[in-house]
């Protein structure tokens, strides 16, 4: 099987993905007056000239919601295209689990730079953690410094293994460098141990990676044994000098979120709002799957970590708490038939989507399948509102992590000129998206546009700051650093 991770979050890949997105969108297609506009319409199955039918889009209902769409329902014949795959799933606001095994392992930075408030305010949140997990559910403690160490070992809690672990949390003392993949594979071997339920890690940080693994594509091969296990990791930057890059790369490669705490006092709501969402969980070892069509061939997949064989794409997504929400957006090319063959339906792709569904106990599935019309007169549909989104919200993602290294790198001024031009692209494909979706879908696009704007605007501020650097006043240097530690996370939520 041949394995392929997209970074959605280094440097080079953003770039690819940036052009890849841009190949696609930046002019529009042309469009005949009066022609189908089908690719902008809400799933249905859609009437062709001749009376044949396209199915360029489906929904399916259940605890995990499909909603599943190609970017164009009409394409030209003749010539080879390219369009996208979305897949979105959401998980029913409304879903309860059966009793379910929940493990959280907490997995804490004791390098000598904790020491202090640091120490003190992560081993509070842990215990608060700790106090609020129900009875029946489990938790392991690992610290880490110059090697990871099993604190406490994966415990079923009641009151009085509740009272012995937090009291076993007071023992932490911080010293030492700051070895992360220590703490990571240390707390995958205790993962390895379990089997069936669903596992939560929460990764606490302040500093760079001293010893162990210190490079990104090695830290997400540690951070993809972890996923391989079904646990999804959370990684919180506590203060200004943790690096980014690296934890947002851990989180986005288990299918986790990753937060920065500018103070440690901070931690604590932190902690509560992932542990809110462990109680929630109603999937886990959820998947896309993806399988291409003869003729049809992978381009990409935006932001994901996934693995293909053959024609065979498949694209883990771990576990979904109640009202949470993921998307798979690939890009494809498809041969498409000769000039000679006239119009007629293009298979492209049937996606599926399975899991463990938590409410019923059982395994689940949902599928269908996309395929494109092709028009013998050269007319094209313009890109699906839903998808246009999902481009732009993954292009804005590149942008914003390539200003990051703009301002890194000293260049305050091309990186807010980078943000600046692709909220402007943003607002224009906003107004065009919003106004050809359908009358009871325009809310929820445009609120998915405000989160882009938001960020992007976020960020542009942010790049007002001086950028860190040594001839900075302490004050500056702390500004600028919180500059990129906080739009990494936009960046890294807005990816979500």
């Amino acid at each position: 099987m041949k394995v392929r991770t997209v970074a959605a979050l280094s440097a080079l890949g953003m770039l690819l993905t940036s052009a890849s997105v841009w190949s696609l969108t930046a002019a529009r297609p042309h469009v005949e007056p009066g022609s189908d506009r089908s690719g902008w319409s809400e799933p249905r199955q859609d009437d062709t000239e001749d009376g044949a039918t396209t199915h360029a889009a489906f929904v399916r209902s259940g605890t995990l919601g499909v909603d599943a769409r190609l970017g164009h329902a009409r394409v030209p014949g003749g010539a080879a295209f390219e369009t996208f795959v979305l897949v979105d799933v959401h998980a029913n606001e409304a879903a309860h689990a059966r009793p379910t095994s929940r493990h959280l392992a907490i997995v804490i930075d004791r390098s000598g730079s904790m020491r202090g408030r640091r120490m003190n305010n992560a081993i509070a949140a842990a215990q608060g953690a700790v106090r609020r997990l129900a009875d029946g559910d489990s938790v392991s403690v690992v610290d880490y410094a110059n090697f990871g160490h099993v604190l406490v070992p994966p415990t079923t809690l009641d009151a009085e293994a509740r009272s012995r672990v937090t009291a076993e949390l007071e023992s932490l003392r911080a010293a030492g460098d700051t070895c992360i993949s220590c703490g990571l594979e240390t707390a995958l071997g205790l993962l390895r141990q379990r089997s069936g339920g669903v596992d939560r890690v929460l990764l606490v940080s302040d500093g760079e990676a001293t010893s162990g693994v210190r490079d990104i594509a090695g830290m997400r091969r540690v951070a993809d044994g972890v996923r391989a296990t079904g646990a999804t990791v959370t990684t919180i930057g506590v203060d200004v000098d943790y690096n980014e890059r690296m934890m947002t790369a851990i989180a986005e490669q288990t299918n986790g979120r990753h937060y920065f705490v500018q103070t440690p006092e901070a931690l604590g709501s932190i902690f509560d709002q992932e542990l809110a969402g462990l109680e929630r969980a109603v999937a886990r070892e959820a998947k896309v799957e993806l399988e291409l069509a003869p003729g049809v061939t992978l381009v990409d997949v935006g932001g994901r970590a996934f693995s293909q064989n053959g024609s065979h794409v498949s694209v883990p997504l771990g576990s979904f708490s109640a009202g949470e929400e993921r998307s798979v957006l690939a890009r494809v090319r498809v041969a498409g038939p000769g000039s000679g063959s006239g119009s007629g339906e293009q298979p492209v792709v049937t996606a599926r989507l399975r899991y463990a569904d938590l409410t019923t106990g059982s395994l689940a599935e949902s599928s269908g399948s996309l395929g494109a019309f092709v028009t013998s007169d050269g007319s094209r549909s313009l890109l699906d509102p839903s998808v246009e989104e999902r481009v732009q919200r993954t292009s804005s993602v590149a942008a914003l992590n390539e200003a990051n290294g703009l301002f890194a790198a000293g260049d305050a001024v091309a990186a807010r000129r980078k943000v600046a031009a692709k909220l402007d692209e943003v607002r224009e494909r906003r107004e065009v998206a919003v106004a050809a979706a359908p009358e009871a879908a325009k809310p929820a696009l445009a609120s998915r546009f405000d989160r882009e704007e938001l960020a992007l605007g976020s960020a542009a501020s942010a790049f007002a700051e001086p950028p860190p650097a040594s001839t900075s006043t302490p004050d500056e240097l702390r500004r600028g650093k919180a500059a990129l530690k906080r739009n990494a996370a936009e960046a890294a939520e807005l990816a979500f």
